[in-house]
């Protein structure tokens, strides 16, 4: 897509949605409400529509305009309600989140003026390629990758998806909530009766492809004790639970955090882990480098560019690297410190918010005309 200016003319303003059927506020929910409250800074309208009551609540908690649909399923009680919400709002560009999201765009704006962006997502290796999807994807007006790999990989998997144009705009970290915090480390470690022990920190939700159980055999390997903490909720917590006790690792769960908090656990922790494959960016991982943490996580995904040489990345399939450079880096603070700056120049350097958002309101007056 070509070059636009930096700057939109004066007085252009859009309205903007942004859909997600997310089950959890993490991840791609933390970036769509990075997105919209970006925009609305800078004098757009934006509103987040969301497939959990729950969702909708924590982005108005944000002081984001929110509003819950059903998007459990992709049936016509859904399209009705997201068309019927587009409508209401008068909107000009709706982001779609996932590819279920994507469908839904596409069928409920068919006969609206919205523009439709598909902001890629998939929690898997290869992207959707079914009739469906097809269908859907040629009422996107741009696809958004958010790693120039992830986009060479996915137009490789599914060369359908270059019929339509597509760009990069790289995932941003909220580098002003997210810095390295000592003292609010301090407090976290007291406040949760954490002894000095290493403490492995893992964010994300608890769902399949976070390979949980992989991560529990990489700490039942390691020669030290240590405490992990995980941050995050969903349906795989009971089974989890269990198999902490099972294996007899210590495991603490601390569900959802706010930001500061999280922030806090950041700094009380002494290496970030993270061992999910098929991360589109990885957003937990950019802000535990933005914190200053070391990070020892799976080479695939978009985790390639967004680590690049400011972390350690181990093959997902390979336990015992694993085990060996995280038991390395856990006995050496030098190399913590090394690393853990490195990681937070990465991040002031390629991934901030404000360039996100920027991208995300040049890309607005390529796809929209200004009424």
């Amino acid at each position: 897509m070509g070059d636009l200016p930096r700057a939109l003319p004066a007085g252009t303003r859009f309205r903007v949605a942004l859909f997600t059927s997310a089950r959890s506020w993490r991840g791609s929910c933390v970036s769509l409400a990075n997105i919209a409250a970006g925009l609305i800074a800078r004098g757009h309208q934006a509103v987040l529509l969301a497939g959990e009551e729950a969702i909708a609540e924590t982005a108005r908690s944000r002081g984001i305009p929110a509003q819950a649909l059903p998007a459990r399923n992709t049936g016509w009680r859904e399209v009705r309600a997201l068309r019927r919400a587009i409508r209401d709002f008068r909107t000009d560009l709706l982001i779609a989140d996932r590819p279920r999201d994507l469908r839904l765009g596409a069928w409920a704006a068919a006969a609206e003026s919205t523009q439709l962006v598909y902001r890629y997502n998939v929690s898997r290796r290869r992207p959707p390629s079914d009739l469906v999807t097809r269908l859907a994807h040629q009422r996107v007006a741009c696809t958004v990758f958010r790693t120039r790999a992830g986009a060479e990989r996915v137009l490789e998997d599914a060369p359908f998806m270059r019929r339509r144009p597509w760009r990069v705009i790289t995932g941003g970290v909220d580098t002003a909530t997210f810095y390295p915090d000592p003292a609010g480390g301090l407090e976290f470690r007291r406040r949760h009766s954490f002894d000095d022990r290493p403490l492995l920190l893992a964010v994300g939700a608890l769902m399949p492809e976070k390979r949980y159980p992989e991560m529990f055999d990489i700490v039942a390997g390691l020669a030290i004790p240590v405490t992990l903490v995980l941050c995050g909720e969903g349906r795989l917590e009971a089974e989890l639970r269990a198999l902490a006790t099972e294996r007899r690792l210590d495991v603490r769960f601390l569900g959802m955090l706010p930001p500061a908090e999280l922030r806090a656990a950041f700094a009380a922790a002494s290496v970030f882990v993270h061992t999910c494959a098929v991360e589109t960016f990885g957003l937990s991982v950019a802000e535990a480098m933005a914190c200053g943490k070391p990070v020892v996580v799976s080479e695939g995904g978009g985790l390639l560019e967004v680590v690049a040489d400011a972390g350690i990345l181990v093959s997902p399939d390979d336990r015992a690297g694993f085990v060996r450079r995280l038991g390395t880096l856990l006995q050496d603070p030098a190399a913590r410190e090394t690393l853990g700056q490195a990681a937070r120049g990465r991040m002031l350097d390629r991934f901030s918010v404000e360039h996100m958002v920027e991208e995300y309101e040049r890309l607005l007056l390529e796809v929209v005309e200004p009424a």
